[in-house]
This record gives structure tokens, C-alpha cells and sequence, in this order.
């Protein structure tokens, strides 16, 4: 594992694709937004307060924790599930900042990846999802590029309905909320839309597919904090094309967080 300057964040790691996984993925994370601070005001002697995190920011002191781990990503079908991509990392952020951090995704060798491709006009569409209910979606994803309703494996192995953030905006968004990222755009961020900071419910079975934030179990132990998942897919002009999606074990991506500005 090797550590780089990136002027996307003060911290990130580099950890190059894995045999073993279906993808790779390369995360830094952004430095610590809050600290406890005080200063003399004048010649008083008077010490202000400390600052203090809000609820539910993550005790390392960063603005967000990213996980990086990869797992098939599919779409409902009639009674069939297509594969569509695969996730690329969990954060973790507090509620108060589930649409305040800016989430900066570059695609590190896409030389090598059009060539495994042998499409010229490949891309790597990129989205943020939020757990809606547990279990598959219950009605058919269109099979186009946005992809708005996947099935989606947790880091503790629950399958969950996610909705994309179709709202997310940033540097070289769509107008659906995706990042799309091509040979000759290797980077580009995307600021999330939907606010997570009021009350969540578990998630439950019996979910309809709305864009309803529910709380998955692996987050039931702290109600201040909220998830979003990053989930990539190799597209091409014609949509998501079926067979390809093992083919980003061969890529490598940074995912990086930061506070927005």
C-alpha cells in the first residue's frame, strides 16, 4: 500500500486492484474538519469555549469514514437480477452533513481499461446511493445508464433497495446525478442533494421503492449518522452493457471526502 500526495484531499491510500475482488478502488479521506479549539479574547484571560463535532461525526475526527469494499450491484428485472456494476466504498458521515461533504472520484488507468473494453467510448458512470428498504426492489430498474433503483450488498452482508441520489450535482455531473468519466476526463466530483438529517426508521421488508431514506442495520447502533454508497458501472453509448461489469476488477479509482466549501 502506497501513500501519495493528491491535491483532492490531505490524506489518501493506494491500494492497487485485487485478484480476488471484482473491483479495485483507492481512498483518502479528507482531514479532520472539527477540533476542540480555544483562544484568549484580548488580555481578559477569558478562554472561549471548545468547539465541539456534531452528533454522529465519526470518531476518527474526519468529516466522513470511507470503507472500501466491492460487491455486485444489480437491477431487478421482471424476476431476474442483472448485474449493473459494483460498489466502490461506504461512507459514513453525520446526519447534519449527509448532503454538506463533496465526494472526488478519479479513474487512474483508463488506457488499460479501454483496451480489457475494446470500445474507444467506454465510460465508468458513477452514482451515490442511499438504502431505501431491505431486500430486492420490488418493481423493474430501467436498463439505461442511470440505473436509479439497484440492489445492494452492505459491508455486513444485508441486501438492501438503494435509490440514486438523482439530485447530486458537482464537476461533470449529469443532469441525473451521475459522474461519468471517460478517457479524456479521468476525474470529477459530485456533491450529494438528499438530506439525511431527520429521523430514520429501519429499515423494513415491506419498503416500497420510493426515495425514502431508511437506516440499514449496520448503522441501528447510532442514529446520528447516515450512509451513502458509491457505485460504479462501465457504460457505453448504448446503455449498460451486460457481460462487462466484472471487467472493473481491472480498474483502480481514488475516493475521497471532503467537507464542501
Amino acid at each position: 500500500m502506497d501513500t501519495l500526495e493528491h491535491p483532492l484531499g490531505d490524506m489518501e491510500i493506494l491500494r492497487a486492484p485485487h485478484r480476488r475482488r471484482r473491483a479495485a478502488a483507492i481512498v483518502f479521506v479528507g482531514a479532520a474538519l472539527f477540533a476542540s479549539v480555544g483562544s484568549f479574547l484580548a488580555t481578559t484571560g477569558i478562554s472561549s469555549p471548545s468547539v465541539a463535532p456534531p452528533p454522529g461525526t465519526p470518531s476518527s475526527g474526519n468529516v466522513a469514514d470511507v470503507t472500501t469494499y466491492t460487491s455486485t450491484v444489480n437491477r431487478t428485472n421482471g424476476a431476474a437480477q442483472l448485474q449493473v456494476g459494483v460498489t466502490l466504498a461506504k461512507i459514513v458521515v453525520s446526519s447534519l452533513f449527509s448532503n454538506g461533504i463533496r465526494v472526488n472520484i478519479d479513474w487512474t488507468n483508463t488506457a488499460q481499461a479501454a483496451k480489457v473494453l475494446n470500445n474507444p467510448n467506454v465510460q465508468i458512470s458513477i452514482g451515490l446511493y442511499h438504502t431505501i428498504h431491505t431486500g430486492s426492489c420490488n418493481t423493474s430498474s430501467p436498463g439505461n445508464v442511470d440505473a436509479p433503483l439497484v440492489s445492494i450488498t452492505d459491508t455486513d452482508s444485508n441486501t438492501y433497495c438503494a435509490a440514486l441520489d438523482q439530485g447530486a450535482t458537482g464537476q461533470f455531473a449529469s443532469p441525473t446525478g451521475k459522474l461519468l468519466l471517460a478517457q479524456n476526463q479521468v476525474g470529477g466530483f459530485l456533491l450529494p442533494s438528499v438530506d439525511g438529517s431527520g429521523a430514520l426508521a429501519a429499515c423494513a421488508s415491506s419498503g416500497t421503492d420510493t426515495n425514502t431514506w431508511c437506516q440499514p442495520a449496520s448503522l441501528s447502533s447510532n442514529a446520528n449518522q447516515r450512509v451513502l454508497f458509491v457505485v460504479a458501472s462501465v457504460v457505453t453509448p448504448g446503455g449498460i452493457p451486460q457481460g462487462q461489469q466484472p471487467s472493473l476488477a481491472t480498474m483502480s479509482f481514488y475516493v475521497g471526502v471532503n467537507a464542501q466549501s
